[in-house]
């Protein structure tokens, strides 16, 4: 009764291992894709042209792709210049 008690935990263990090793791959592939799809839109030339409300359309339908709840973008001061919780040109937080 010993051994197969032991045995069973032992693959018991081992089981939970190889669940657990399969969940943080899916997560970090998740965010190795949420990383890579924020650079892509940090690139984006509706940025460098000041497009705030296009860039704003283009982040908010990310946030969809990407189940996410949120995109800020902030100025170099910090400054918060939009958020995708908000409509483009509402009020923001300060």
């Amino acid at each position: 009764i010993a051994g197969f008690y032991h045995r069973e935990r032992a693959q018991l263990i081992d089981g939970t291992v190889a669940r657990a090793r399969a969940i943080v791959a899916a997560a970090d592939r998740d965010i190795e894709a949420t990383q890579l799809a924020l650079r892509i839109l940090s690139t984006s030339t509706l940025l460098r042209e000041r497009d705030l409300a296009a860039f704003h359309r283009r982040a908010a339908g990310l946030v969809e792709q990407l189940g996410a709840d949120s995109i800020v973008l902030l100025d170099t001061d910090g400054t918060l210049l939009l958020s995708t919780r908000r409509p483009y040109g509402a009020p923001l937080a300060r």
